[in-house]
């Protein structure tokens, strides 16, 4: 662990997980600890603040605090992992499923990049498009072929812009950013991660409000700050930008969008005032909001989507909504098609079905291929459907995806929290390609 790593360690880890590590080693609970390390912990207070903590650590020797900070962030590590461990086996970077072996081999911001996927994945999200896909973006779509180059070329351009916050090249590293105590409403990045060369994950932190609860041992109210987390999936080789928050402000997004867009997606001219480097551009929205429209629907319906689940209509005085019984097809009801006809969807629920191959990848069951060689019973659910094709087709094994579009919102929401990021990746390129984005 670096020393900036072991310097901001304390506040990159909530207080419990310190506490409970300090508390083990204290104890003689934990495995494998020298006599230096019992005798350091032994000098922290009872109750200690984290200033206090960080001031303990920062006194220790570069060996005692080395291990100390490892063994915090390890313990960390597993305490995530086991908050996530049904969704472990979509973890990519390793092949085990055993918590201590993938704790052992990810990195701090790895592991806490896959707590927020898994928490992200199947949350509802705006579609934007950068105006521009040039500067930092454009370099690394141009000249990286690894995840890990695209990552280098982010850290080295960022650490070299002084308009750019440095907590970018530090997301990118082996922690998150330390934000704790440097929270405040304006978003923050925490974690940034490059899933290979073509797409990014972001996420940030900042204050979505105050709120106030009671606190039963002080027998009083208290007000405390909320935590509100926002993340973007970047797809550089398309320029679109997936946007998910738990705070619903159109002024955060805006903040957040125009931020990373201005920032990192830009080519623009320097103008030195008295040596201090400053950017300009020329004042118009640097994104586009992508809309989503029933015509929109119709395609993915006919063209990536199975069947459906789910479908409303907007009507002039009232609106129209039909809901499968038992996870059937909405389609074999027969208002749907005199619905479809008189008015335009609000919403629709198409179910995409993925297919394993021998090689482990996974590519789409074409549904107008399984329109025309089967045909499937109309009061048959969609996990009867699943089983059936996979009994008459060759995959491994079949996966379904709910996609939930909303012409209303313009949203859209991929509904499947259990999911490696490259299978979220490919169901989101099918509707991208489908819908031109």
């Amino acid at each position: 662990m670096s020393t900036r790593q072991r310097g901001e360690i304390i506040n990159v880890l909530d207080y419990r997980s310190i506490k409970s590590t300090l508390d083990k080693i204290a104890n003689d609970e934990e495995e494998d600890i020298n006599e230096n390390i019992q005798q350091a912990v032994s000098e922290v207070p009872e109750y200690p603040s984290r200033e206090q903590i960080r001031i303990w650590l920062k006194k220790q020797d570069d060996e005692v605090a080395d291990s100390i900070s490892s063994l915090l962030s390890l313990n960390k590590k597993k305490s995530i992992l086991r908050n996530i461990e049904q969704k472990v086996e979509y973890i990519e970077e390793s092949e085990s499923n055993s918590v201590p072996i993938l704790a052992s081999h990810l990195t701090l911001k790895d592991v806490a990049y896959y707590e927020s996927h898994f928490k992200f994945a199947d949350m509802t999200a705006g579609i934007y498009g950068m105006k521009s896909k040039e500067g930092i973006f454009g370099e690394i779509y141009t000249e990286a072929e690894t995840a890990e180059q695209a990552k280098e070329i982010f850290i080295s351009r960022v650490l070299e812009r002084e308009d750019i916050n440095n907590q970018y090249a530090e997301a990118a590293d082996e922690i998150p950013t330390a934000l704790i105590g440097d929270v405040d409403y304006n978003p923050r990045p925490r974690i940034v991660k490059f899933e290979d060369s073509n797409h990014l994950f972001i996420e940030f932190w900042s204050i979505k409000g105050k709120n106030t609860v009671y606190d039963v041992n002080e027998g009083n109210y208290i007000t405390i700050d909320e935590r509100a987390r926002t993340s973007l999936r970047i797809h550089l080789d398309s320029g679109t930008i997936e946007y998910i928050s738990t705070k619903d402000s159109s002024d955060h997004r805006k903040a957040v969008l125009d931020y990373v867009i201005e920032k990192f997606s830009l080519e623009r001219e320097v103008r030195s005032d008295g040596g201090l480097m400053s950017f300009t551009t020329d004042g118009t929205s640097l994104f586009t909001d992508i809309e989503i429209d029933s015509s929109d629907v119709i395609d993915v319906k006919k063209n990536v989507g199975l069947v459906s689940t789910l479908d409303g209509f907007r009507g002039r005085n009232t609106n129209s909504r039909l809901t499968a019984r038992d996870s059937g097809d909405v389609e074999n009801d027969p208002m749907h098609r005199q619905l479809e006809r008189g008015r335009d969807y609000r919403i629709s629920h198409p179910q995409i079905l993925l297919g394993e191959r021998e090689d482990g990848e996974y590519e789409l069951v074409d549904p107008i291929e399984i329109r025309d060689d089967f045909s499937f019973d109309e009061d048959m659910s969609v996990d009867d459907i699943v089983d059936e094709i996979r009994e008459m087709t060759d995959y491994l094994s079949v996966r379904k995806f709910t996609v939930v579009l909303n012409t209303e919102k313009n949203t859209v929401r991929i509904w499947k929290e259990s999911c490696s990021p490259s299978t979220r990746r490919l169901v989101f390129h099918l509707l991208a390609d489908e819908l031109g984005w």
